[in-house]
């Protein structure tokens, strides 16, 4: 009887242990098929720190041969994705997309295609962002080109589309800043290319006007340099160029102003160069181009030029070209300045012109002597006279010349005119046969005229010499007349210039 209750309690805590091992083995068991289900149900709710998680207690209580494979795909899939999720919060764009591509090619239909597609975006869009910070504009343009290529029915396309034209503009204005003028036109004709390819009309505008303003500082540049061909031509690429020609402070605008200055910087120059005809043409133009507040100050500009080739005119003793080109200017010149300059530069080339002696002056002497002796008038050109300490004259009528002392070498000392009418007197006259014999004595009748006026002042008669006496018939020459010829003269002297010349020193005054 004793024996029997010794037994049973052995034996119940036997029966317990067996009891819980086999409750154990039963947990062990369910959980076994539990934590794969869990997993999938993580997965399918796209709560990957989840399934790592169980995936990890699952590996870890389990050995390999219980553990359903299914698990492992999905837990590598949510690994993955987990990287490059975490890799893109770092910032780290480079590992990020390479580990989103790295998904995309070991599961081309994963759970998470759709999150890849748009997060690939998002990265590439803002490496770029970072990229174009650090003027790797080329690297920017290809990640931007990837994302519009590759992932282009993303929500992360409108970003980028903008980023494209922030990238292209930056670089452009970098290499305008620079001088890279080439560079720019190249870079902003690929960004419009690029924007009418996507059908982004607003990018299309924005880099036709960037390219307005980078010929208009090309433009400027060469004007700069004194390169004007090659400005003229910028300037007017900027004015064609410029989508909104009439915008206020628009490149096109801008440009028009420029070429005002551009073609007086231009004339300038040829003024620089004597090449009057040219300066003068980009004066002219340069007035078509400026606003009519202007328009006086660049009119005076051509007239300027007017006067400058009237000066080398009258340096080189051409006058009369010189007092051309004074009323060209006179017919530019606007403000009271340059009428008074045309004045000034007037009066300074008739004060040249009566002090020369050269070819214009001999000439001009020549004409006004010839008109106050035949019509008496004085002369147009008020270059006469003008020297008040040589009152010298000219004589007309006769071939004789005055002395040196009395002749007027400038139109300046030409104050006064003798006009001289040669009268001849017979003083005999014979005949022999048909031979006819003559003696002649010869006056001269001086009308002294002051050139300003043409009137005469006094006159005064000058005789010449008297004529020897005609020659003797003899028998020894009278068959010499007879068959020689049917006239001779016998010529007293012309009158003597130096008398004339005292006599003039006497009443000029």
């Amino acid at each position: 009887m004793e024996q029997t209750k010794t037994s049973n309690p052995k034996r119940k805590i036997i029966l317990a242990i067996i009891a819980v091992f086999v409750v154990l083995a039963g947990i062990y068991i369910a959980v076994n098929l539990i934590l794969p289900s869990s997993i999938k149900s993580s997965y399918q709710s796209k709560n990957c720190e989840q399934v790592i998680s169980l995936d990890s207690l699952y590996t870890s209580i389990y050995p390999a041969f219980m553990i359903d494979q299914t698990t492992g795909g999905l837990t590598s899939e949510c690994a993955l994705y987990l990287l490059a999720v975490e890799n893109e919060e770092k910032k780290a764009w480079k590992d990020a997309y390479n580990t989103y591509q790295v998904y995309t090619k070991n599961y081309p239909k994963g759970l998470f295609e759709n999150e890849v597609q748009e997060h690939s975006a998002v990265v590439l869009t803002a490496w770029a962002k970072d990229q174009l910070a650090a003027g790797e504009y080329r690297d920017a343009i290809t990640n931007i080109n990837t994302v519009l290529q590759n992932f282009g029915t993303t929500e992360a396309v409108e970003d980028a589309t903008a980023l494209m034209s922030e990238i292209y503009t930056t670089w452009a204005k970098e290499k305008r800043a620079s001088s890279d003028f080439a560079g720019a036109e190249e870079t902003l004709k690929t960004f419009k290319a690029w924007a009418e390819s996507v059908q982004d009309a607003e990018g299309a505008q924005s880099a036709q006007r960037e390219l307005a303003d980078t010929y208009l500082a090309w433009g400027l540049a060469f004007q700069g340099q004194k390169q004007f061909e090659e400005a003229r031509e910028k300037l007017e690429l900027a004015i064609s160029t410029d989508p909104e020609p009439l915008a206020e402070a628009g490149p096109a605008v801008r440009a028009k102003a420029a070429q005002a200055a551009l073609y007086t910087a231009w004339g300038d120059t040829l003024v620089e160069k004597k090449d009057f005809t040219g300066a003068i043409d980009r004066y002219q133009q340069a007035v078509s181009f400026s606003d009519e507040e202007v328009q006086p100050a660049a009119k005076n500009k051509v007239a300027s030029a007017y006067l400058g080739w009237a000066s080398s005119l009258s340096d080189s003793e051409d006058f009369l070209g010189a007092l051309k080109k004074i009323e060209e200017a006179g017919k530019n010149a606007t403000t009271d300045n340059g009428k008074a300059s045309i004045e000034t530069a007037k009066a300074d080339t008739y004060s040249a012109f009566s002090k020369s002696s050269g070819a214009q002056a001999r000439q001009a002497m020549k004409d006004a002597v010839k008109n106050v002796c035949d019509k008496k008038k004085k002369p147009d050109l008020p270059i006469f006279a003008l020297d008040k300490e040589h009152i010298l004259a000219a004589l007309y009528g006769v071939e004789d010349k005055l002395p040196e002392r009395v002749a007027a070498k400038t139109p300046a000392e030409l104050h006064y005119v003798a006009c001289v009418e040669l009268t001849t007197e017979t003083l005999q006259k014979t005949t022999f046969l048909w031979a006819t014999f003559v003696r002649e004595k010869y006056t001269w009748n001086v009308s002294l005229r002051p050139i300003n006026t043409g009137q005469e002042s006094t006159k005064k008669s000058i005789e010449g010499g008297e004529p020897p006496p005609l020659p003797q018939l003899t028998r020894s020459n009278f068959l010499d007349y007879l068959f020689g010829g049917t006239f001779y003269r016998s010529r007293g002297s012309n009158p003597d210039a130096v008398t004339l010349a005292n006599w003039l020193v006497t009443v000029m005054k």
